[in-house]
């Protein structure tokens, strides 16, 4: 494989702690990225993967700010100049998710609807964890929703009075996002189901 297939993150970048990971370049069973692009974050956009010795070759861009015809709500992008499906191993994978992740979720979300995006003093375990999560918390939790990486709501509940969450025994290995609230808090959490 040539140095094109493998990239890093960028020194004081958001993924600044990613180390040097491959995308297929076919021999790996998901498809040759032949031609992958080469990128350049502008208008506010921070450069923050690139490819692996080569460095003014980007392979991610990063932007937290406000988009074209915004006024006020401000919103965060990750784009990758190659397939994500094609990075391995999947602990890569996983790990370049998480990171991703991580940008998203470092400062609270706004709510319209006023309610604080912090919560203090709050535990959930175990994490990765295999049916049932347990949460301390001092903030009498309510609710919670888990949420797949794209987005899509799984299931939602109330919290069980032994501050525990069971999840569907289907439930598919991988990474989730959890949302646990109460009528005044709310906080994300990411999971990872094994």
């Amino acid at each position: 494989s040539g140095l094109h297939y493998e990239f890093e993150g960028i020194i004081g970048s958001p993924f600044n702690n990613f180390t040097i990971s491959n995308f297929d370049n076919g021999s790996n069973g998901i498809y040759d990225v032949k031609y992958p692009d080469v990128i350049n974050g502008i208008n506010g956009g921070e450069n923050c993967l690139q490819y692996s010795n080569l460095t003014s070759n980007f392979a991610g861009v990063c932007f937290h700010g406000l988009f074209p015809n915004a006024v006020a709500d401000s919103g965060k992008l990750v784009y990758h100049a190659f397939p994500f499906e094609t990075v391995y191993p999947e602990s890569k994978r996983f790990q370049l998710m998480s990171d991703v992740l991580d940008y998203f979720l470092l400062e609270p979300i706004d709510s319209s609807l006023g309610i604080k995006s912090s919560l203090n003093n709050i535990s959930i375990f175990p994490n990765p964890f295999n049916h049932t999560v347990q949460i301390q918390a001092n903030n009498g939790l309510t609710h919670y929703e888990l949420y797949s990486l794209a987005g899509s709501l799984i299931q939602k509940g109330d919290i069980e009075e032994n501050n525990s969450i069971e999840f569907d025994l289907q439930l598919p290995k991988g990474m989730y996002v959890l949302k646990v609230s109460n009528d005044e808090f709310y906080q994300l959490q990411k999971l990872i189901k094994e």
